[in-house]
């Protein structure tokens, strides 16, 4: 739940409203353009998680430590892995891929592949749980969760010719990473404080990065600024 929440604290929402947008697109313009909108929804999901589950993975022992307290210290490390599992998955576009679906006037589609990643979590579960314990019930559901993004976003790739954003999303690791690795170094006090210090660290570091990488193209900066322009003054310097 914690990763859940890491991955999606800045999204939320946004996946009920974006079906709308989708739809509309998907009616009123064409396949190439709701393909267009579609990676452009993941670059934006992949901006705004991926920074937070970088601090995530890299502080989960002070998070764990601070929420839960003494006893609890072998978390952190379930919580860095499927934090790392879910910085995978908004990469292959997560619970958006099945709004796009919905636009295409395809919901069996969506059905079929959680019935049948589902299926295989459930599988993986009782085969691995036995074995590894905790640490096989997060392979198990990151390995389904990651089978969801990637079949449907590549039928979604198929019908609208759209890719993954791999480059976009690689720059924003690295910036994230420099920023996770930049607030291990500083000194901080211990505590709620000193995970504050450390968010602020890797907030400001990746701003930087980016500015620096300016990983949106020019098509992208266009498409947002259409779409929200009040976004300009933002858009203009990433």
């Amino acid at each position: 739940m914690l990763a859940m929440l890491l991955a999606g604290a800045l999204l939320l929402g946004a996946e009920g409203v974006s079906l709308a947008a989708f739809s509309e697109v998907e009616a009123r313009v064409d396949r190439a353009s709701l393909g267009r909108l579609w990676s452009l929804h993941v670059k934006m999901d992949v901006l705004l998680s991926l920074p937070l589950l970088a601090f995530g993975a890299a502080f989960a022992p002070g998070i764990v430590a601070l929420l839960y307290g003494t006893g609890f210290e072998r978390a952190s490390g379930l919580l860095a892995a499927y934090a790392g599992v879910w910085a995978a998955a908004r990469v292959l576009g997560g619970g958006t891929n099945m709004a796009v679906l919905y636009a295409m006037q395809a919901p069996r589609l969506p059905l079929m592949i959680y019935g049948a990643c589902g299926t295989l979590n459930l599988i993986g579960d009782l085969i691995l749980i036995p074995r590894l314990g905790a640490t096989g019930a997060v392979l198990a559901t990151g390995a389904a969760l990651l089978g969801a993004g990637l079949a449907s976003g590549l039928v979604i790739r198929r019908r609208t010719g759209a890719s993954f954003p791999l480059g976009f999303a690689l720059k924003v690791l690295v910036v994230a990473a420099l920023g996770a690795l930049a607030a291990r170094l500083l000194p901080r006090p211990p505590g709620l404080a000193g995970l504050l210090v450390a968010a602020a660290v890797v907030g400001v570091v990746t701003l930087l990065g980016l500015r620096l990488l300016r990983p949106l193209g020019e098509d992208d900066r266009r498409l947002l600024v259409r779409l929200s322009p009040r976004l300009e003054w933002l858009v203009a310097r990433l």
